[in-house]
């Protein structure tokens, strides 16, 4: 992991550099609510709201472009899973 001013550094000084991507891991249980329902989430990544920008995934859901723009907003990678909420 890198420190936060990396990526805007590198832009700035190297005009190869075209964009950055902020991709902070969770590193332990996180527990996620939703309603009155709680689960237990062993691997989560945190994304600033560029990541579709630079990565390329097929989203299923909902339109790339509002992707991750709210910040309490989610991503699922792969088949969605039914949740006991």
């Amino acid at each position: 992991m890198a420190s936060t001013p990396v990526g805007p550094t590198m832009t700035a000084k190297y005009p190869e550099v075209e964009a950055f991507v902020r991709i902070t891991p969770e590193y332990s249980c996180s527990v996620l609510r939703f309603g009155d329902k709680q689960f237990e989430e062993q691997v989560i990544f945190y994304a600033h709201s560029n990541f579709f920008d630079l990565f390329e995934y097929r989203i299923l859901d909902r339109d790339p472009t509002m992707a991750l723009t709210d910040p309490f907003s989610t991503m699922s990678r792969g088949k969605p899973r039914r949740l006991n909420i």
